[in-house]
Parts: structure tokens; sequence; C-alpha cells
């Protein structure tokens, strides 16, 4: 995510970030980190997180990491969650935080209102009943997704080799 965030980062006139659900948020102050170190300094991250705790942990990493001034914690919860219209992101990104939300539906329109015109939203969750098994009408469209691939997205870490079709387990 971190290259793919930097790619579109640089592309984008907009420099602002918003991820959803970040917990402590290690993996977008990583991305800061990235960012910094190849030499962008125009951005912003805001990481939405319901936990007040874990919005503190994050911002208490942040400063320990020296990249504070870049990154904001927002408390909200995605399933109620009304975004700023005036702002618009570069990137949204959802990082296993999906399978969370029950209005699934209204968070990504609200995330279809906040995305700039060239924005991209970069996301990874599971899609399965238990771990990676998909429910039987779930796999149908799995299938039909997979098919249109590029390979270098059907490498499957377990197996350590490209798949044809999902590893369904």
């Amino acid at each position: 995510y971190t290259k793919e965030c930097v790619l579109a980062a640089t592309e984008a006139k907009s420099q602002r970030f918003l991820s959803m659900g970040t917990g402590r948020a290690e993996m977008e102050i990583e991305l800061a980190q990235n960012l910094l170190s190849s030499g962008l300094t125009d951005f912003h991250i805001d990481c939405l997180e319901i936990a007040p705790r874990l919005c503190e942990a994050g911002q208490q990493l942040a400063r320990q990491k020296a990249v504070d001034s870049y990154v904001t914690f927002v408390q909200a919860d995605l399933n109620t969650w009304n975004p700023q219209a005036e702002r618009s992101y570069a990137v949204v990104i959802a990082n296993d935080i999906l399978h969370h939300v029950v209005s699934l539906e209204a968070l990504l329109d609200n995330v279809l209102r906040v995305l700039a015109p060239a924005g991209k939203l970069v996301t990874r969750d599971m899609i399965g009943r238990n771990g990676h098994l998909c429910w039987p009408e779930v796999r149908i469209i799995v299938d039909q997704l997979w098919s249109l691939l590029p390979q270098r997205c059907t490498f499957d870490q377990e197996s350590q080799q490209f798949c044809e079709t999902y590893p369904d387990r």
C-alpha cells in the first residue's frame, strides 16, 4: 500500500490522504516516513479511528517517529461518519477495516464525496466467512474478478506461487 500511495500522491494535485480505521496508525506513520524519505513534504494524512485510546497511542507514536506534523487523528465511527465536504483526498486507504462496517454502501458514498477527481481508493480486506473461504454466492463473483487480475496480483503467500484461481481455503 505504501508504494501505491506514494505513486498516487506524486501524481495528484492534492497530497492529502485519508486512512479509515487506523488503530495506532503504524502503517500510516510508515507511509509518512516513506513519503518524507522520497522527498515529499507537502502532504498530510488524516487517520479515522473509533477508539480514543488508539488515537492517543497513535499520536504518541507519531511524535516518537517525528511525523506528528503530517498525521492527524480524528475519532470517528465509520458507520456514522459524515466527512467535511470541503476537504478532498488524493488517496483514501481502507486497510483491513471494511469487514467491520455495517453500512458499507453509506461509507463508500462518503468516500466518493471526499475523493479528489483523480483520487484513488486503496483497500485490502478479507472477503470470506472463515479466513479466506468464500461464501458460495461470493465465490462466483470472486472467480469472475480473479480472472481479470494481472498475474502479479495472483501470488499466494501460503503456497508461494501464482494461482490461476482464487485459493479458497
